[in-house]
């Protein structure tokens, strides 16, 4: 704004850069528009990869990436073309102590590793997607920095996409643990059929060992005994197998 100084011919301006404000509301829309997509979708790559399609144009680069076993695999990156990112993504101190369930703002003065990005940002903010454990991390790469509304904005959308990881952790489980369920209704009514049938030539022989003879007898429940034995094996195994699922569903890691 601009006015003159009254009693003068002087005029004063006021100035107030609106780039921060510009850039909050960018990510407010952003946001939202994620949090639409996190509701109705099933696939939580296409919503990591959403992440970094919308907030790479306000930020200077974004990573999205999941847990899997005790590293992290990038999924999507936008901003850079770094080719060893997904080696380095580990090594990263930003999201090593991400990793660990807390959000990390530094600096590239702080930094001790420039090798995330092509063209080294000024600032990194990392997030943990954090619902009852780990499920990923997203790293931010700005050339300003990060204001306390944003992280705040960040932290919540990264607590939605973590809570729809979980979710969808959860539908798949139970999937499989119906698929195994099924999978066993149908091996135990097969077992049924394939237990009667050398269970019947056991009893047939025993009630014909007048006419069989004791020799015979014996070679027949020894070749019946073994194919009892090796259908009762492939029941152990889908046991086994069941319970591995339940151990998954029940103590995950």
């Amino acid at each position: 704004s601009i006015d003159l100084i009254p009693g003068t011919k002087k005029t004063v301006a006021s100035l107030i850069d609106i780039t921060p404000m510009k850039r909050l509301n960018n990510l407010l829309k952003a946001t939202s528009e994620i949090n639409e997509l996190v509701a109705r979708e099933n696939t939580p790559e296409k919503v990591l990869k959403a992440v970094c399609d919308k907030l790479t144009s306000i930020f200077g680069a974004v990573v999205t990436s999941v847990m899997e076993g005790e590293k992290l695999r990038v999924v999507k990156v936008r901003g850079t073309e770094f080719d060893l990112l997904e080696e380095t993504i580990n090594e990263c101190p930003a999201s090593l102590k991400a990793v660990e369930g807390r959000k990390v703002k530094m600096s590239l003065e702080e930094l001790t590793c420039n090798k995330c990005t092509s063209k080294p940002h000024k600032y990194v903010l990392a997030i943990p997607l954090l619902h009852e454990k780990i499920h990923g991390v997203v790293l931010f790469h700005s050339d300003s920095e990060f204001n306390n509304e944003e992280v705040a904005l960040l932290e919540k959308l990264s607590e939605n996409i973590a809570f729809a990881l979980s979710s969808y952790k959860i539908r798949q489980d139970r999937k499989r643990a119906i698929e195994q369920l099924t999978a066993n209704l149908i091996a135990f009514d097969r077992s049924a059929d394939r237990l009667r049938n050398p269970l019947a030539a056991i009893i047939g022989a025993i009630e014909l060992k007048e006419e069989l003879g004791s020799e015979k007898i014996m070679e027949i429940v020894d070749e019946q005994a073994k194919k009892i034995l090796e259908e009762l094996n492939r029941l152990r195994k889908e046991e086994l197998n069941t319970f591995r699922l339940t151990e998954e569903i029940i103590n995950p890691m």
